[in-house]
């Protein structure tokens, strides 16, 4: 036994040998893209929507070492701040349905290192704390953002700014991601305020006033897409005598309606070094995407004419090579696409504002974004749920996947095992997910009206388009459901008869495509009515009667009444 102990040993150190220079996953760009995350931890599921407590997101992401999974889908209503931990991978894209949306206060990854995190919506709101960052770094190294949504931030949306405690943000990429919609007054992109290094790369900056965002130190800012920024200026250089360096390439900025938006790039100073190219702006609001390439220097700041050349001895350490370099006009139109966790689906909130994007300067805010409730999804927008396929192993990987890869589906241990890749075989699985798990969009808003001694009217609304039937449940106790009805596909009704006078009675709904099931409406619970009588006696009044009190210009009297009546005097 000790024999074989010593041999896993080893076999663990040359995994992470192997490992210390494998990208986080395929993909990863720019500083970050070596971080590793909980890859040598172990697994934990999200199995509620709950803002803190056993199963929710916030218990998950409360202990180091974690590849963290969604059995859920929906918004999780966060009550106060989240704090991440160390080596945590985060991997949205295993929700069920529509996916998750972490929305109502500030993230914060500070003091934390060797995080992944993928294919999240990270949203705070006008109800977060004042000041704050949606999502925040203030100290850490070696983390990889990659698919977010981050918006509605009371301060910045997404900064990566030492603290001048612990680590200095170093080996940080955020890509792929939307960062928009800072709310006012003070609606900000972000700082990106370090010597450690981030990329930003093949984003969508959207709807921030200003900061798109405001940098300090060694930044790359490749393939990003900036739309209708405001007068508080877009991608800000520096504006300070510190040193810094920046690799800026292949951009696209597209004006919107924003009344007083500034040029592209402002407070440029001669200690900011950048290396541009490609870089286009589109500033007719005309509808149409037709940017001419930017001449140089940009605002001010000093040129590097020669990438291969650049004295690698002025920097704190060399860019990154972007393996996945595209034209800008190819990166806009990939952003359109696939920006942000569009896995399981886009949602609501992001499509609006690729819709806005895609009007390339017709629509948007003029003035900025006071609260997120105004919008048209009023905030987080409906997100469907749905179910995952057979996992008989509860592994987060579906029976069919291991059997296909060669794995046990009734052995658990094998989800977090390192596979032949270097990466642990739940990594492999998520990286297989290229679309939604089939789910259909479940019915809502289950109400009764037409309520007699024996009857009653049913009406729902049917969200889907592609259901084949739906099917009527009824209990008497919230817990036994029996179906009673199925019903063709379209129908939003169903009068249910044969029920008993003076009864209570709890009723949901749900749709089919197929053998595809949708998740339950809501619960309704509704009591049928009986014949008109006597009012019993209350009990337990307060004061009693007959009593007296004190003179008050108010009064409070209590008494309780069980018996359903349907009349009565004070």
């Amino acid at each position: 036994m000790k024999r074989m102990y010593l041999w896993l040993s080893m076999c663990l150190l040359g995994v992470l040998s192997m490992t210390a220079q494998q990208l986080a996953f395929p993909g990863a760009e720019g500083f970050g893209r070596y971080a590793v995350g909980g890859r040598h931890g172990s697994l934990y599921h999200v199995t509620n929507l709950n803002d803190s407590g056993a199963g929710s997101f916030r218990d998950a992401v409360s202990s180091p070492n974690r590849i963290i999974v969604f059995d859920v889908s929906g918004v999780i209503n966060l009550q106060s701040a989240l704090v991440m931990k160390s080596n945590l991978t985060i991997l949205g894209q295993t929700a069920p349905g529509e996916g998750v949306q972490i929305y109502g206060d500030r993230i914060s990854c500070s003091g934390a290192n060797n995080v992944i995190i993928r294919y999240l919506r990270m949203r705070m709101g006008i109800g977060g704390t004042s000041g704050a960052d949606a999502l925040g770094i203030s100290n850490g190294r070696d983390m990889i953002f990659d698919h977010l949504s981050v918006l509605w931030g009371r301060d910045e949306n997404f900064s990566v700014s030492w603290d001048k405690k612990g680590t200095e943000p170093t080996n940080i990429t955020i890509q792929n991601s939307i960062i928009g919609q800072g709310l006012q007054t003070h609606s900000c992109g972000g700082l990106i305020q370090t010597n450690g290094g981030v990329t930003q790369y093949r984003n969508l900056f959207i709807e921030n006033k200003t900061r798109n965002p405001k940098v300090k130190g060694l930044h790359q800012y490749v393939n990003n897409v900036v739309y209708n920024w405001g007068n508080g200026g877009c991608y800000i250089m520096g504006d300070t005598e510190a040193s810094s360096w920046a690799d800026i390439r292949n951009n696209y900025f597209v004006k919107g309606p924003w009344d007083g938006a500034t040029a592209p790039f402002t407070r440029g100073t001669p200690t900011f070094t950048y290396y541009g190219e490609g870089n286009y702006y589109d500033s007719n609001v005309n509808g149409v995407l037709d940017g001419t390439e930017m001449g140089h220097p940009y605002s001010g700041s000093t040129q590097v004419k020669d990438w291969a050349n650049w004295d690698n001895h002025t920097r704190p350490q060399a860019h990154a090579e972007i393996k996945g370099l595209m034209s800008a006009q190819d990166a806009l139109a990939w952003i359109i696409d696939s920006v942000g966790p569009c896995l399981p689906v886009r949602d609501q909130v992001d499509q609006y504002l690729i819709d806005e994007l895609k009007s390339y300067g017709k629509k948007g805010t003029t003035d900025g974004i006071t609260t997120e409730r105004d919008l048209p999804h009023k905030g987080t927008g409906a997100l469907y749920g749905g179910y995952k396929p057979q996992d008989s192993d509860g592994d987060a990987m579906p029976d069919a996947w291991e059997t296909a890869n060669g794995l046990n589906p009734n052995d658990a241990s094998d989800a977090m095992q390192i596979a032949a890749n270097g990466y642990a075989n739940i990594e492999n699985y998520s990286f297989s997910i290229v679309s939604a798990y089939p789910y259909v969009k479940s019915p809502s808003s289950l109400s009764a009206s037409e309520i007699t001694k024996v009857s009653m009217l049913l009406k729902w609304t049917d969200n889907a388009s592609d259901e084949t039937s739906f099917v009527l449940e009824q209990s008497s106790d919230n817990k036994s459901f029996t179906q009673i009805a199925t019903l063709d596909a379209n129908v939003n009704s169903y009068r249910v008869e044969g029920l008993t006078p003076e009864t209570k009675y709890y009723f949901r709904v749900r749709a089919l495509n197929g053998e595809i099931l949708s998740v339950y409406s809501n619960v309704l619970s509704v009591a049928t009515i009986g014949d008109p009588e006597m009012p019993k006696v209350s009990v337990n009044p307060t004061p009693e009667h007959p009593g007296t009190h004190g003179v008050s210009s108010t009064l409070k009297m209590t008494w309780e009444n069980k018996t359903n009546a349907y009349g009565g005097k004070l």
